[in-house]
């Protein structure tokens, strides 16, 4: 599925946007069966613009140009946008093609791309 639906080929970098558990060893073990190299990456706190430059760092560091993450990091990091946009902060996000897999591990279901922060 990572190969097929985010345009991702062998060899490629990823970034691994994922809070300790499950979701990351699944979707660190699909990387290392496609080939695809992984970074893991601590989830930043989205309104704190100290965490996101940490994130920026890295991926200009490893030449990332997709990130994979859970639905449940995906939606707190919409709400924080909002709300950082409510109380006129600015935050910059690296320049990353946000994938959710979600429920990739129980069935062959499209993944869901997120639009560019």
């Amino acid at each position: 599925m990572l190969l097929t639906q985010c345009g991702v080929k062998r060899g490629d970098v990823v970034l691994l946007v994922y809070p300790p558990g499950l979701d990351f060893i699944v979707c660190f073990v699909g990387c290392l069966k496609a080939g695809v190299v992984s970074v893991p990456v601590y989830p930043p706190s989205p309104g704190a613009a100290k965490d996101l430059l940490k994130l920026v760092r890295v991926q200009s560091s490893c030449g990332a140009k997709v990130a994979l993450t859970n639905g449940a990091y995906m939606r707190g990091t919409n709400l924080a946008g909002l709300k950082s946009f409510l109380l006129g902060r600015r935050l910059q996000w690296p320049e990353l093609e946000w994938w959710v897999t979600d429920g990739a591990r129980a069935s062959p279901l499209p993944l869901q791309k997120l639009p560019t922060k």
